[in-house]
C-alpha cells in the first residue's frame, strides 16, 4: 500500500510516498491519522476546519516507527 503526502516548501512541491507491504487500507488510514495527530504543532488543538501545522520530521519518524519506508515520488 502507498501513502502519499504533499510537502510544500516555498514554491517547490515534493511528493513523499510511504510504503509498507501487507498493510490494510484501514490500518493505513489509522496510522496516517495517529501520526498526524502526534505531529500537530502549535498547541496540538484542532477545531473543526481550523488550520493546523504538522511537524514533517515528527510525522516521518512516526510513520517510520510503524514500519513505513519513505521515498520521494517521481
Amino acid at each position: 500500500m502507498l501513502i502519499a503526502t504533499w510537502v510544500v516548501a516555498g514554491c517547490a512541491t515534493v511528493m513523499i510516498t510511504y510504503d509498507k507491504a501487507g498493510v490494510t487500507e484501514a490500518e493505513r488510514q489509522r496510522d496516517r491519522a495517529e501520526c498526524a495527530q502526534i505531529s500537530i504543532t502549535g498547541g496540538g488543538v484542532r477545531r473543526g476546519f481550523a488550520l493546523f501545522r504538522i511537524d514533517r520530521d515528527v510525522y516521518q519518524q512516526c510513520m517510520g516507527n510503524r514500519g513505513y519506508t519513505t521515498r520521494a515520488a517521481t
